[in-house]
């Protein structure tokens, strides 16, 4: 590593003399005698070609050739049992010497000299320590930049007697996704990115402006008509799923057909399907809270919700459309069978989680879809179907969760437990009366988990199958903070949830085993899911009893 860290720097320095002459043949003798001279060997021919060099180059192809016999004889150890290897200087000497050096020559005096590091998690936890060590000892004018994934830091141990690097102390901590978050840099950054990779391809007609019209989110409306009508196809509106549902509930709780026939009635809005939700889910809302069915229940719920027809609603009224919107048109796709929309440009950057990675993949899948559907994708202003962009969403959403977990059993653990809390937050949304709005977070205290389900969140949150949310929730009834964990908006429209982060979910430490406990039974899941949505379906029988299974706040 000595040798190929030393390698790089010396291909940056000989660049940089065949170039532009930088440094006469005094001062380069001078660097290369200096460099040569920390190097021993007990072999006379290495000393000869060691003592031979004279010039940038030749010493840049004497640690290449160094670099290659090493090689050769640690490949070669396999199967011959023995290592053959001679080391010619002490740890980071050469790495620090020469960059010292360096920083003599004229041209580079109080340039800081950087060793860039990626994909630190494909080095072995022996690697790392050795890196780590480099760290701890570095000496001026180096510095490291290393860049990994978050699981893939093994170890912060050094080969010093073991010593632990410490963040703050011998290095700084950056996570990208964090430094994305503030201000608008990061949209930005992703429009010029998608343009200029655009433009390089020979489509120029396409800017930050029009990218708003080639992922067209098409003229919805207000209350989205059209697409839910079609959606529910041409059945009489007293058929429709949400309907039938509300008439089973009523009928079930009350025994009076004539009773639960004018409460559909007064609560249908044949061609409003969402206003005809929204006066749904109020009925519903007063039945769990007043634990009475009567006319006049419905009557107060399309009283409620008719204002926004006529565009005379109230700010309050305003609010609790916006409020339930995306919730209940996500249950009209879902009662009939259909995939809940993932369209729009800007949707896609707030899918990828400030991964610019990410948010390519969705559109290298949602390209994919639209030739497969006979279209001709950035050629012109012409609107990529929501269709093709939400399948191609769909394949992202598979790649990413493929892609981010661990291998072997740890993956095969993060795989079950991210779909059970995903299930889970899916079965909230698609109640009669959610507990939340737009729930893809969860929270707990997590002081009296199974230890196997808390090792099991941690992997999750390194591998960014979830995202920790720092500032945590305060607890209504003892005032401690409780962690707070949001699932990656990259797999949301697996289960068909919101890409955005709205209510979250309080749960028990017994809930969360039953989630993330790998040796949790799926009849203990099962359980806890049942009871937990018991009290947001009507006839809302459970409700009274949530608190003595349930934290709910």
């Amino acid at each position: 590593m000595d040798l190929w860290l030393s390698e790089q720097l010396l291909v940056v320095l000989t660049d940089l003399h065949q170039a532009e002459q930088n440094w006469n043949a005094a001062e380069e003798s001078q660097f290369v005698k200096s460099i040569c001279h920390l190097l021993n060997s007990e072999r006379e021919k290495t000393m000869q070609a060691i003592n031979r060099v004279d010039s940038l180059s030749g010493l840049l192809d004497l640690l290449v050739s160094l670099r290659h016999e090493m090689d050769r004889s640690i490949n070669n150890a396999a199967l011959t049992r023995q290592l053959d290897v001679e080391v010619l200087a002490s740890p980071g000497i050469l790495v620090f010497r020469s960059a010292q050096q360096a920083a003599h020559m004229p041209g580079l005096r109080d340039v800081k000299i950087t060793f860039l590091v990626d994909e630190f998690e494909n080095l072995s936890l022996t690697q790392q320590r050795y890196f780590n060590t480099l760290i701890r000892e570095k000496e001026l004018p180096s510095c490291f930049l290393i860049g990994g994934r978050e699981w893939g830091i093994r170890t912060h141990e050094t080969l010093s007697a073991h010593e632990i690097n410490k963040r703050g102390s011998e290095f700084e901590w950056k996570v990208l996704e964090d430094s994305y978050r503030t201000g608008n840099a990061y949209s930005e950054f992703c429009k010029n990115m998608v343009v200029s990779r655009l433009e390089d391809a020979g489509m120029p007609s396409i800017n930050e402006k029009t990218l708003t019209t080639v992922f067209s989110r098409g003229e919805l409306g207000r209350f989205q008509d059209k697409s839910l009508l079609d959606v529910l196809g041409s059945a009489d509106s007293s058929d429709r799923p949400h309907v039938q549902k509300l008439r089973k509930s009523v009928l079930r709780a009350t025994q009076d057909r004539q009773l639960t026939d004018s409460i559909c009635k007064v609560l249908s809005v044949p061609e409003h399907p969402l206003i005809e939700k929204l006066a749904i889910l109020r009925f519903y809302q007063q039945w769990n809270t007043f634990r009475s069915i009567n006319i006049e229940s419905a009557h107060e719920a399309r009283d409620y919700v008719t204002p926004l027809l006529d565009g005379t609603e109230s700010v309050e009224l305003r609010n609790y459309l916006n409020l339930w919107k995306s919730d209940l048109i996500a249950q009209i796709y879902h009662e009939n069978d259909r995939r809940n929309l993932y369209i729009g440009f800007d949707q896609f950057v707030d899918m990828s989680g400030y991964l610019p990675r990410s948010l390519l993949m969705i559109l290298k899948y949602v390209t994919h879809w639209a030739i497969f559907f006979g279209e001709r994708p950035f050629e012109g202003l012409e609107p990529i179907s929501p269709e093709a962009q939400t399948a191609g969403v769909l394949d992202a959403s598979r790649w990413f969760f493929s892609d981010a977990k661990p291998l072997g059993q740890e993956g095969e653990d993060c795989d079950l437990a991210i779909r059970r809390l995903g299930a889970l937050l899916r079965a909230v949304r698609q109640s009669d009366k959610p507990a939340e709005t737009g729930v893809t977070t969860f929270s707990s205290n997590l002081q009296r988990i199974n230890p196997s389900a808390g090792a099991l969140i941690e992997t999750c949150v390194n591998h960014r199958l979830l995202i920790e949310i720092y500032s945590g929730r305060t607890s209504r009834n003892r005032g401690s903070v409780h962690r707070k964990f949001q699932l990656h908006p990259m797999l949301a429209p697996l289960f068909g949830l919101p890409t955005g982060r709205r209510g979250d979910l309080s749960l028990k430490p017994a809930e969360v085993s039953a989630i993330f406990g790998p040796e949790a039974l799926e009849s203990e899941y099962s359980r806890i899911v049942k009871d937990r949505v018991a009290g947001m379906h009507a006839p809302f029988s459970l409700a009274e009893s949530q608190e003595s299974l349930f934290e709910l706040g």
